[in-house]
């Protein structure tokens, strides 16, 4: 009886991470050009042609959260000192929250409004399901 409940102890500890529901992702044509910047506030006026989705699939939502857990702060710059051309927004659903990631076309990451280090396999999952899947 005591390895049973020592196991289920180990569970939920090991469960300590948020499980993402769901994200809904806000993309444009993937090679649009623009004469501004685009910010991550200004992504739904400023970006012509947006799209929208929703994503649910676990197997994709396991990978996101992963990939954003592993996101550091980026220390050698601020949202100041460098500009982040946004081209997705990804609106990360939790059970009792939402995180915010936006991400540019080839750089720039800020999750919740702060500037992160880049992590190219976080890009390239997300605009492999969102443009990808339009082909």
């Amino acid at each position: 009886m005591k390895s049973i409940s020592g196991l289920f102890v180990v569970a939920i500890i090991s469960c300590t991470t948020y499980k993402v529901e769901s994200t809904t992702i806000l993309y444009g044509p993937e090679f649009a050009t623009v004469m501004v910047p685009i910010t991550c506030t200004s992504i739904g006026y400023d970006l012509i042609g947006l799209k929208k989705k929703k994503v649910t699939d676990q197997a994709f939502l396991k990978k996101l959260a992963d990939e954003v857990e592993e996101l550091e702060v980026d220390n050698m710059h601020s949202l100041s000192t460098k500009s982040v051309d946004v081209r997705l927004k990804c609106y990360i659903n939790y059970k009792h929250k939402t995180d915010t990631l936006c991400l540019g076309a080839f750089s720039g990451t800020i999750l919740n409004g702060v500037l992160m280090t880049d992590n190219e396999e976080l890009l390239e999952l997300i605009k492999a399901h969102v443009y990808v899947e339009e082909e």
